[in-house]
């Protein structure tokens, strides 16, 4: 992977090993990702937000999902408005 911004499912899956290869190709979005570790892990939804969201600050500012997903909250993702910056 050359650009460090984007996630791969393998990056998913290596960084939370109870989530599935192909549940981490499913997700599209931080919520989406906050979701699947608070499923896989038994998290409280504070402690999946957070867990992801650490996960994004050592990535960088603008972390995608895939290859041009941006990581997106909320009406962002909804909507597809959001500006490619990961919110916290």
């Amino acid at each position: 992977m050359t650009d460090l911004n984007r996630v791969s499912a393998t990056d998913i899956a290596s960084k939370w090993s109870k989530v599935t290869h192909p549940e981490a190709a499913a997700i599209k979005s931080v919520d989406g990702l906050s979701a699947q570790v608070q499923k896989s892990y038994g998290f409280d939804k504070a402690k999946a937000d957070a867990e992801v969201k650490q996960f994004g600050e050592r990535r960088g500012r603008n972390t995608y999902i895939m290859s041009n997903t941006p990581l997106r909250r909320g009406a962002d993702a909804a909507s597809g408005n959001g500006q490619g910056h990961a919110h916290s």
